[in-house]
């Protein structure tokens, strides 16, 4: 039988503080290994003077390829972003998603009251609102916030409307010509401003009147023919802007004068009338070539039988929309009943024979 060896009596606490004494001596080697890393792998930066790179530091080419990600809006709000963003986004802004939406059509009656807020261009308006701005139903554009109420600034955007109120609307002039009631005195305050200076491009023609002759033309191709818009804004007075608009159809050689022949030829005389009705009309039997609208009042005079001229008072001295700005609106529109609609159509007494 073995018996055990004898030890000291200090043996058991020397042995305890040994293994101490190592432990502390294997962390204190880990932490010397660790720093000589660290310090081995830390770069010394100096402070730099220029300044951070930004997307537009890349190639353009290499940019554009970012925007093939985007959706056509999104590259739309980027390219508003910044005057780099819009140098290589800004065509965006042709794209037809973000074209002015018009409520009224030769083909179908009566358009839907919500059609303006699903078109790309008002979904737009709603990406840039902001604290600043916000949108208006009526005007369909951005407004400052000071130019609505606090119960407005409260109401969803589709039932939002500027302190001018739901009277206020757009005036359609022609498919690149949308005219809303603060354009309408803007361009009549042009006009009085132009004369006074005596530019040479505005025109007198009696007591405080003026008529800017060339003030907007275009033309427009269809399956149908062509169409030659020309605009003349005239100042008359105290009566404020009237519109003078002259419609050119040079139809092609193939096109039949059917009522449904020509539903493709665009604009319109009124908001209660489209060219292409009234020009289908000029070729019937019992056709006035001098009318008025019996809704709105636009005077549609037929020089020809392809070519008409209206005239559209808008009356915009009162700085507040009346009547007869309301009534030339695209909100007019939808206060006629189903069987005012009906009379919009080719060979229906719609207007007021003189």
């Amino acid at each position: 039988m073995d018996s055990d060896i004898a030890r000291p009596a200090s043996w058991a606490a020397s042995f305890v503080a040994e293994k101490w004494a190592v432990l502390l001596l294997s962390v204190t080697l880990v932490a010397l290994i660790v720093a000589t890393i660290l310090r081995s792998r830390k770069v010394s930066r100096k402070p730099s003077n220029h300044p951070p790179l930004t997307l537009f530091d890349m190639p353009l080419d290499v940019v554009l390829r970012v925007g093939d990600f985007l959706s056509t809006e999104d590259k739309m709000v980027f390219a508003l972003s910044c005057k780099s963003a819009f140098v290589a986004f800004g065509d965006t802004r042709h794209s037809p998603e973000f074209k002015f939406p018009v409520k009224i059509s030769p083909v179908v009656f009566p358009m839907e009251r919500m059609l303006p807020f699903t078109s790309g261009y008002w979904q737009l308006l709603r990406r840039l609102e902001d604290s600043r701005f916000q949108c208006c139903s009526a005007c369909l554009k951005l407004h400052p916030i000071r130019e609505f109420s606090t119960n407005d600034l409260q109401t969803v955007a589709e039932e939002r409307t500027c302190v001018l109120g739901p009277g206020a609307g757009v005036v359609y002039l022609c498919p690149c010509v949308q005219l809303t009631f603060r354009g309408g005195m803007k361009l009549e305050a042009t006009i009085r401003r132009l004369a006074r200076q005596r530019d040479p491009i505005i025109f007198e023609f009696g007591n405080e009147s003026f008529y800017w002759r060339n003030w907007h033309s275009c033309q427009h191709t269809s399956g149908s023919g062509t169409l030659q818009i020309d605009l003349l804004a005239v100042v008359c007075g105290t009566n404020g802007l009237m519109i003078r608009s002259v419609y050119s159809f040079e139809p092609n050689a193939n096109i039949t004068f059917d009522p449904l022949a020509r539903p493709d030829v665009p604009g319109y005389c009124c908001p209660h009338r489209s060219v292409a009705a009234h020009l289908l009309d000029s070729w019937g039997p019992r056709y006035e070539f001098k009318t008025t609208c019996r809704w709105c009042g636009t005077l549609i005079d037929t020089i020809s039988r392809k070519s008409i001229v209206t005239v559209k008072y808008l009356r915009t001295t009162d700085h507040q929309p009346r009547s007869q700005w309301y009534y030339q609106t695209d909100r007019a529109l939808e206060n006629l009943d189903a069987a005012a609609q009906s009379f919009q159509w080719p060979e229906r007494p719609w207007g007021f024979g003189s």
